[in-house]
């Protein structure tokens, strides 16, 4: 099954879309260099 995170919640492909959509978006444009988890942090079981 899915790992839960601290929100309680696995994650979903929603979160993974809404994520690539930010960076495709022109909001992001001061945005380098980072690793982005799109899990909610703080794996539980990891």
């Amino acid at each position: 099954g899915r790992r839960m995170n601290s929100l309680f919640q696995g994650g979903q492909p929603v979160d993974v879309a809404e994520t690539i959509a930010y960076f495709a978006s022109p909001a992001s444009n001061a945005v380098t260099g980072n690793v982005i988890r799109v899990c909610g942090q703080a794996m539980l079981g990891a």
